[in-house]
């Protein structure tokens, strides 16, 4: 839990993180607490499916994002990935998100910044360089 109170953590837009900039903002802090101890023969999945369920039939305003039972988050079918990339075909970035994107990769902010290739890795980059030059590869 204490790793989402990173301010790294508390960029993106959800509803996860609104409610942990909630709490922050009225001097609370989220906590984490066990709810049954589960034995490795149980099904891990389905227990915390029928706990997402019943606190949601409680009217609680859960953070979770499923149902639960994934372990980690659901693979979407190839029909819903389909889906996704027609919604996003022909979006383009506006001028300005370019140039934040652009500003957030450089400098320091780069991953390679202040990092320097070995001469060897630089022959390999040469040696493979030629050889799609040379319609090799």
């Amino acid at each position: 839990m204490s790793k989402h109170l990173y301010s790294k953590e508390l960029k993106a837009n959800n509803h996860k993180v609104h409610w942990i900039k909630s709490l922050l903002k009225e001097g609370l802090t989220p906590e984490m607490r066990i709810l049954k101890v589960c034995s490795k023969s149980e099904n891990l999945g389905e227990c915390e499916k029928a706990f997402i369920s019943f606190h949601k039939s409680q009217g609680v305003n859960l953070v979770n994002s499923t149902c639960g039972g994934e372990g980690g988050g659901c693979i979407p079918s190839a029909e819903t990935r389909k889906k996704l990339a027609q919604a996003k075909l022909g979006t383009k970035h506006s001028e300005e998100t370019k140039k934040k994107m652009s500003q957030s990769h450089s400098g320091k902010s780069h991953h390679f910044y202040g990092k320097k290739l070995s001469e060897q890795h630089k022959a390999k980059i040469a040696q493979t360089l030629k050889k799609r030059l040379n319609n090799e590869v």
